[in-house]
């Protein structure tokens, strides 16, 4: 999947929410101050709220966002696709 698609597929909504329960999908979320691994359990046109395994969910404001990649989750790490 190219970059494009994989942004359109991301930010895609229907009602102007979407949640994400069954989607185990990982992805790899990057703002100018931090980096997210995890699953994306819900969304809006304005936030992201992600669940990773090693904390509580966290919202991510979409403004804030400077890429989004899908990741595979192996034993010990996290690799990009």
């Amino acid at each position: 999947m190219n970059f494009l698609n994989l942004i359109a597929t991301f930010f895609q909504r229907e009602n102007g929410e979407v949640s994400s329960n069954d989607d185990s999908t990982r992805y790899r979320i990057v703002t100018g101050t931090s980096e997210y691994l995890g699953t994306i359990i819900h969304q809006d046109g304005v936030v992201i709220k992600l669940k990773s395994e090693k904390s509580k969910p966290v919202k991510i404001l979409k403004t804030n966002i400077s890429s989004i990649s899908i990741v595979n989750a192996h034993p010990n790490k996290w690799t990009a696709e």
